[in-house]
């Protein structure tokens, strides 16, 4: 403000206070004008580089083609949440004949069911869950701190779902849930394995249908 006040005033130089301020706030004034500058460059370079980590740690964890979690950012969410003493319930729901879907009707149709079926499934969510693309047809949904009858009531809506909506060009589809309720494990694959068990029996007795742990331990007796 001193420089600047001497410059604006410039018969304020011709006294001997004027150019002793100069003097003095002159080469600091220019000095601190330099610094802000370059203070601004770097403020906006880090901002840059912030962004850019953001954008590569989305594209690190978030599936291309439906945006939602990948096998990455699904463990990354499984271990923010689970907790010291997990109760985790694991959900994976695969689309019934969807290699039919692609021979018949191509790739980019599947891909398009792959979008729709996605965001369905995103619908489903209550607090305290995550959807992700596990691979291919499959999808994958934890639900944290949920009870039994809450999976279930969860796997249900996302078949449901799945089985009333009226796809363009294929018309209905159908798909097979499996679920395992309070896993005791903030383990990926412990809980993969147990839901996945459910889903094998459901898909060998005719797909189209949700099979949990209890049903499970009823076909295998």
């Amino acid at each position: 403000p001193i420089v600047a006040y001497l410059i604006t005033h410039s018969a304020e130089l011709d006294t001997a206070r004027g150019k002793e301020m100069m003097v003095f706030f002159g080469p600091g004034g220019g000095l601190f004008l330099i610094v802000l500058s370059y203070q601004r460059d770097l403020i906006l370079r880090f901002e840059q580089i912030e962004e850019r980590l953001l954008h590569t740690r989305r594209q690190a964890d978030y599936d291309e083609l439906t945006n939602i979690c990948n096998r990455r950012g699904l463990i990354d969410w499984l271990s923010n949440n689970a907790g010291a003493e997990p109760n985790v319930s694991g959900l994976i729901i695969d689309i019934d004949y969807f290699k039919h879907i692609n021979d018949t009707h191509g790739h980019e149709t599947g891909d398009a069911v792959l979008k729709q079926v996605s965001k369905l499934l995103g619908e489903c969510l209550p607090d305290q869950s995550c959807l992700a693309r596990w691979g291919g047809d499959e999808f994958v949904i934890l639900l944290n701190e949920q009870s039994t009858g809450q999976a279930e009531q969860v796997a249900n809506t996302c078949w449901q779902l799945i089985r009333d909506k009226h796809f363009p060009l294929i018309g209905h589809i159908t798909c097979s849930v499996g679920v395992t309720s309070n896993v005791e494990s903030n383990d990926i694959d412990t809980i993969i394995r147990n839901a996945d068990a459910c889903l094998y029996v459901a898909k060998r007795q005719g797909r189209n249908q949700v099979m949990n742990n209890r049903q499970l331990e009823t076909v295998t007796e």
